[in-house]
């Protein structure tokens, strides 16, 4: 696992409570604990397609907390979006 995606899976549990996204023009704040949620949900599901490794996932959103989930969940499982 390289140092960034560590620091990646590390962040919800070590910055729980500390906003991590800030979206909707400024006037929804996530933090670190709910987008990990997001984030482990998403790579979990894609895991459950047993995809062939490495495999393009697109991710369509507007630009948004789901959105940086969603692309991070996609690494996670170890593919690309």
């Amino acid at each position: 696992m390289t140092e960034y995606m560590k620091l990646l899976c590390e962040a919800p549990e070590k910055f729980a409570d500390n906003v991590a996204l800030v979206d909707r023009g400024g006037s929804r704040k996530t933090d670190y604990k709910t987008w990990g949620d997001l984030m482990f949900r998403t790579a979990a599901w894609i895991h459950q397609k047993n995809l062939p490794e490495r495999s393009f996932i697109p991710v369509r959103f507007e630009s948004s907390m789901e959105f940086a989930a969603a692309v991070c969940g996609v690494w996670i499982a170890g593919h690309a979006a």
